[in-house]
């Protein structure tokens, strides 16, 4: 009996071994999860096309910093105002057909400003106002796409699917802001928006087969729709750690990518560059994201979600100072890699955190008021770029670093919870 024992040991552990050389998209198991990732990812590709394409057409237009961070921020104001309400709806309704419809508006507008570009009489306030529709859209799909990830995977997939999530965001960062980059230059502005309108159809057509076998029914239909929001505000207040993670998340938005927003007046007035630097600066921060979110699909985190949430947003402000301190290029992709590597690993565990301790009757709505930081990122732009325009882009940017690392720095010796999370 022994020896039989002995004998069957070495296949029992060999199994272990494949699972874990596998791992890296052990989610995608899942039939429905497969089909809402690969419909992120033409959505995050159109994103970060949009970013690209708008932020430059306005540097074109205007060459004022003020104006280009100020667009950056601006599809993220309606967080403020819609995103509430979207939780509520997240909570209520069917989270597959808010997302079609989301996508629809997104595909329409582009088509529509596309048009608009190539008649040769866009304006400024035109990428104002499309960035404004946009960012309604953007304010219902991003909460309810969030939400949906935990209804399609089992609680024990959650942390490797948030992290193919966010390995979706960041090979879309690479690969679009480069190729947007040469289209600019090649064919105009106007080819980037018909592209990232045909891309945003393809997440509205493949959201539909998508089923959620994970998620609760909520129970309180017959509750009002400001009552449900008065108790995901509740819950959040009386959840002391939850509040945390959601305060955590304001650094990235109000002190980090606001600084992102300003790569067109670095590529154009400090590296002296085009669209294809742009580019290429917002492909290698991707590059960095995609492999932090690499890393973490397939061995997890080396340290805590918790302490990995804290230590990598004094990572992120340390690459922001050095992108103020630079007037090199070799420096500046140095510092945009560093705030895209931990800028990835910190979205993922602290998102995954949240998701894993939040009751699904309650995702959306929380997901929703853990967007919120998204709404403020327009003031901070607004500011910044204030800033920049009547003194220096990199005088700007170090600062808003040093002020994010010192908060960072609070936040690590004080929340003690947050460090102790698995």
């Amino acid at each position: 009996m022994a020896d039989n024992k002995t004998d069957t040991a070495p296949p029992d552990v060999q199994p272990r071994r494949r699972v874990a050389r596998i791992r890296t998209f052990s989610s995608l198991r899942n039939r429905d999860y497969r089909f809402l990732w690969v419909g992120n990812t033409f959505n995050n590709g159109a994103n970060w096309l949009q970013q690209l394409t708008v932020g430059w057409l306005v540097w074109d237009l205007s060459h004022s910093p003020f104006l280009v961070g100020t667009v950056g921020g601006l599809r993220a104001f309606p967080f403020l105002i819609v995103g509430p309400f979207a939780g509520v709806m997240a909570d209520r309704l069917d989270r597959r057909m808010l997302v079609i419809v989301s996508q629809t508006v997104l595909a329409t507008s582009a088509f529509l400003f596309a048009l608009l570009v190539a008649s040769g009489n866009v304006q400024v306030w035109h990428a104002f106002v499309y960035t404004i529709v946009s960012g309604c859209a953007h304010s219902i799909l991003q909460p309810t796409r969030s939400a949906l990830v935990a209804n399609t995977v089992p609680r024990e997939d959650l942390p490797n699917a948030f992290a193919l999530q966010a390995m979706s965001v960041t090979s879309s960062r690479f690969v679009w802001p480069a190729i947007g980059g040469i289209l600019v230059g090649a064919f105009g502005f106007k080819f980037n928006f018909f592209v990232e309108s045909a891309l945003y159809i393809v997440l509205a057509l493949l959201i539909i087969p998508v089923r959620t076998p994970y998620r609760d029914q909520s129970q309180r239909h017959h509750a009002s729709g400001l009552a449900d929001m008065k108790e995901g505000i509740a819950y959040v207040w009386q959840d002391k750690l939850i509040l945390q993670l959601i305060l955590l998340s304001f650094i990235p938005n109000l002190f980090v990518q606001p600084c992102i927003h300003l790569l067109p007046v670095f590529a154009g007035e400090v590296l002296n560059r085009g669209p294809e630097i742009f580019g290429t600066l917002l492909s290698a921060n991707g590059v960095a994201g995609f492999t932090a979110t690499v890393v973490i699909a397939s061995v997890g985190f080396v340290l805590g979600k918790g302490q990995a949430s804290l230590l990598t947003l004094i990572l992120s402000s340390v690459g922001v100072i050095l992108l103020g301190l630079s007037h090199w290029l070799f420096l500046s992709v140095i510092a945009v890699v560093i705030i895209g590597f931990a800028g990835s690993t910190f979205r993922t565990s602290n998102n995954t955190l949240v998701q894993t301790l939040v009751p699904d009757n309650l995702r959306g709505r929380v997901q929703s008021i853990y967007h919120l930081d998204h709404g403020l990122t327009p003031l901070a732009s607004f500011f910044i770029g204030l800033f920049a325009q009547f003194y220096t882009p990199t005088r700007a940017v170090t600062i808003v670093g040093v002020a994010s690392l010192v908060l960072s720095i609070y936040f690590l010796l004080a929340f003690h919870r947050v460090r102790r999370l698995p």
